[in-house]
Formats: C-alpha cells, structure tokens, sequence
C-alpha cells in the first residue's frame, strides 16, 4: 500500500510539472494590451503580437494556437489592436521592433533566443521576466499583477509612462 501512495505521489508530480505555469486568457492579452499602450513612443492601432513555440517544448505550439484562437481577427485593449501571429523559436530574429512577441510558459531553455528578439517580449509566465528575457509579464488571476525586467526593457531601450510605473512590480 506504502509503495502504491509513493508511486501516485510521482506520477501526480510529474503531471502537474508538465502543466503551464499559467495559459493566456482574454483578460491577460487585453492586460497586454494596455500595457503595450503605455510604452513611451509605441505603437498604438494594429498591434502583430507574434507568438513563439518551440517544437522541443510539450505543449508550446497548442497554447500559441490557443492564444491565436483568442485574439481572433484582432483584439482591442488600450490604444492597440493586438493581431496574432504564429511564429517558431528559430524565425524570432526576424521580427521587427514594431511587434511585440508573446512567451508562453515553459520556454525557459529558448531565453537566449528570447532575449535577442529585438520587439518588446511579454508574458504569462512571470519566470520569464525574472530571467530578463520578457519585459512584461501579467496574471490576471487571482489578482491582477503586472511584472516588469528592468534590465529587459532596458536592453530594448524600451520605457513606460510614469503612470504605468505605478501600477507595476519592478524587477
């Protein structure tokens, strides 16, 4: 019986350890939305939010379809209209400055990558703009947070209005 629990406890580890941190919703992209719209000099109207997967990361590509699915044609939040595009880990170079590029949880061993993306990188995943990959990452559950990478949005020269700066958790 002993060794019946102990296998459970494993396996029940194990599968919550392959559980995102935290999937995008509707409220968390409309949250990115607003923050976006914050950026001093940024873009307002139409939005590309390009969002990453990974082939060797288990679930990256159905929760960027997910959070493709959500954004539809294009969903308004703030000044912006965020429009979605899929796009794999080795294509994040090429993105321009003027999209900003969706990390989903999980994509911690593609950081390096993450970070030389020239576009303002954002999140769900808190992880990410702790390592400085992401500028901003969100949650909207159970309270609404708003986390952003000094050193992240520092290496892409980007800034906030000092409105914004109050409603955020630096780090």
């Amino acid at each position: 019986m002993r060794k019946s629990l102990t296998a459970l406890s494993i396996i029940a580890a194990s599968m919550l350890a392959t559980v995102p941190a935290h999937a995008a919703g509707e409220r968390d992209l409309q949250l990115i939305g607003r923050a976006l719209s914050f950026v001093e000099g940024g873009a307002t109207g139409n939005v590309t939010l390009a969002i990453v997967y990974a082939d060797d990361v288990a679930g990256s590509q159905a929760e960027a379809e997910s959070i493709s699915a959500i954004l539809g044609s294009g969903l308004s939040a703030g000044q912006v209209t965020l429009q979605p595009q899929l796009i794999s880990i080795s294509d994040v170079s090429g993105i321009g400055s003027d999209a900003a590029l969706f990390v989903p949880s999980g994509m911690s061993a593609h950081y390096s990558a993450i970070s030389s993306a020239p576009s303002i990188t954002v999140s769900t995943d808190r992880a990410c703009a702790e390592a400085g990959a992401c500028v901003v990452a969100v949650q909207s559950q159970p309270s609404v947070e708003i986390y952003v990478s000094r050193s992240a949005a520092d290496a892409r020269s980007v800034s906030f209005a000092s409105a914004f700066r109050m409603m955020i958790n630096e780090l």
